[in-house]
């Protein structure tokens, strides 16, 4: 065999420092909690105060985890911080404009406008904070007598674990009616903020006002409260929104389960609804979709028909988006229908509940 000429010869990998090892390990939230330890107890406490509960709790349990770093793993860590910052100027750091910026860029827009409803005296009503930190009991205690809008609007401003439970509380003849509301809501007028802010002031004698109409509600906002809840209360919900707008049952169901969602169900319920299912509808809905949801379909039908399934996307053609995504709307319909007829569970994309 012939010598490698000496330039062909391969370096070995350079094996990485302790440093390079230790900062490895150090994700955002890490570094964040490093940075709340550096800058003390007075800063820190400041800069969580404006953190809602899910934060506070991921930022807490960072901090406890690194609480024991060498000092070169703080010194990289600043370092990388105060990288991200050289090259800008002082001019407009702490502008409204910068902030949003920065966000937008880091969060995606959603969830950016989230927080900075929560941290911008002009993006949202402040006087909601509270509810975060409240039980699912003592805001349905809170707004229980309030008018459908108002519970509706409230539901969507929490986080989806906490809606579902006051969902659960709310009377039976209430709740269709405060999550058809939910799914219609896109924005929110000067006027309903007031409304929501006298009813946090009535409980906490507040004196805050309402500046702005943050995005709140929708279609996904009331498909991921319901996906949280468990089947016969969603059940119970779609039955009685089905009997005065049978349209929004569906543009919610489509929104709570997604072709990939197909991963979280069982075997046995797949080989039920690889029987129902289109065999050419099948193959169009495969196109783009992860290799893992293909393999979860085809190791549930017959070895014969994966083979012929797997040669024939081989040569076919590509397929419009729109008529992939209609397939696999089509086949997420069909294993709803088996569902509802008790042959099949569905389970939900965000949530160990089912759907």
């Amino acid at each position: 065999m012939a010598k490698k000429k000496k330039n062909e010869v391969e370096e070995a990998p350079k094996e990485p420092s302790p440093l390079e090892k230790e900062l490895a390990g150090f994700d955002s939230v890490k570094k964040a909690a490093l940075l709340m330890r550096v800058l003390g107890e007075q800063q820190a406490s400041e800069i969580i105060g404006l953190l809602n509960r899910e934060e506070v709790e991921k930022l807490g349990t960072a901090m406890v985890e690194v609480g024991d770093v060498t000092q070169a793993a703080v010194d990289g860590v600043l370092d990388d911080v105060i990288g991200q910052l050289r090259g800008q100027t002082n001019l407009g750091l702490g502008s409204k404009d910068y902030v949003e910026g920065v966000l937008k860029r880091a969060l995606g827009p959603e969830k950016s406008a989230s927080v900075l409803s929560r941290i911008l005296p002009s993006a949202s009503s402040k006087g909601l904070e509270i509810l975060a930190w409240m039980t699912p009991q003592n805001i349905y205690e809170l707004i229980g007598g309030e008018h459908p809008q108002v519970i509706a609007i409230i539901l969507s401003v929490l986080d989806e674990d906490t809606a579902v439970e006051v969902l659960g509380f709310l009377p039976k003849n209430m709740r269709a009616d405060v999550m058809g509301r939910v799914a219609s809501l896109e924005t929110v007028q000067p006027g309903a903020i007031s409304e929501l802010e006298s009813v946090v002031q009535r409980q906490f004698d507040s004196n805050i006002t309402a500046q702005a109409a943050p995005m709140v509600g929708g279609v996904k906002a009331a498909a991921n409260i319901l996906n949280r809840a468990s089947l016969d209360l969603s059940n119970e919900v779609f039955a009685e929104i089905s009997e005065s707008n049978q349209e929004l049952t569906e543009e919610i169901q489509q929104n709570m389960f997604e072709f990939e969602d197909f991963l979280k169900t069982s075997s046995r319920d797949m080989q039920t609804l690889g029987q129902a299912i289109d065999q050419e509808e099948l193959k169009i809905a495969f196109r783009g979709c992860s290799e893992a949801v293909m393999n979860h379909f085809l190791d549930n039908v017959s070895e014969r028909v994966a083979e012929l399934i797997r040669d024939d996307m081989e040569v076919s053609t590509p397929k419009p988006v729109g008529e992939v995504m209609e397939a696999r709307k089509n086949i997420i319909s069909q294993a709803r229908k088996l569902q509802d007829a008790g042959e099949i569970i569905m389970s939900a994309g965000d949530s160990s509940d089912y759907i």
